[in-house]
């Protein structure tokens, strides 16, 4: 979450202008969203074992990991590539939607596309119509 929307943000900021800031943002999603799906099993391996340790076998059910579940559930694959560049995060958004599917394309094209959306959205409003979203939100 922090990363796309800090992208954002000082794209913004730095008065970039409108299509370098977009541009900018949206090479920084892609090379995210690339990453994660090309080694997605490599990172979920590499994270168990840090957060965890090499002996771990079961699986970890916390607070977080349900609600994943419980929205995963809820809302499927459309619903986690429309929120995964604004509220989970694209990298996190890869990842929960890899474990429905395993066709990586689809699930970086449809994020991606809505990276793009979110990207021109936000661009648009603070351009053209000089809302800050991010004082109203509190950023």
């Amino acid at each position: 979450m922090f990363k796309f929307l800090g992208g954002i943000i000082v794209a913004i900021n730095s008065n970039l202008g409108f299509f370098p800031g977009i541009m900018a943002n949206l090479i920084g999603g892609a090379i995210g969203i690339y990453v994660f799906a090309k080694f997605d099993v490599y990172i979920k391996h590499k994270y168990i074992l840090w957060k965890y340790g090499p002996n771990h076998t079961s699986k970890i059910f916390n607070k977080r990991n349900r609600r994943l579940v419980k929205f995963r559930e809820r809302f499927g694959l459309w619903g986690i590539a429309i929120t995964a560049p604004i509220i989970l995060s694209p990298p996190v958004g890869v990842m929960l939607a890899l474990t429905m599917t395993d066709n990586k394309r689809k699930v970086c094209l449809m994020i991606y596309a809505f990276c793009i959306f979110w990207s021109v959205l936000i661009f648009v409003l603070d351009h053209f119509f000089h809302l800050d979203i991010f004082k109203m939100l509190g950023f």
